[in-house]
């Protein structure tokens, strides 16, 4: 098994497996009890969920998987500051 994503959440974890999965990449989440017992223990890059994919063959297919995904939310984060700035919303309280 390969690590191929870290998170800060749980369901953010969740949507990378299943969009690994959705491609026939299969994926399992790691640490994911740990948030339970986060504050009793650091808050680190080993007790974050983790997403690991089963098959090392599929790594280089993971990652352009992943960088896509990347750049369409990156894409669609612009989209949306775009339009708040067309309209006027700056998002901070007046």
């Amino acid at each position: 098994m390969i690590l191929v994503y870290s998170c800060w959440t749980l369901p953010e974890a969740y949507i990378v497996k299943n969009r690994l999965e959705a491609e026939g990449i299969p994926a399992i989440v790691q640490n994911e009890n740990l948030n339970s017992v986060l504050g009793e223990i650091p808050i680190t890059y080993q007790t974050t969920p983790q997403v690991w994919i089963v098959n090392e063959d599929d790594l280089e297919r993971a990652e352009e998987i992943l960088s896509q995904s990347v750049a369409m939310e990156d894409e669609e984060l612009e989209d949306e500051e775009k339009e708040s700035a067309e309209s006027g919303f700056s998002g901070e309280n007046e």
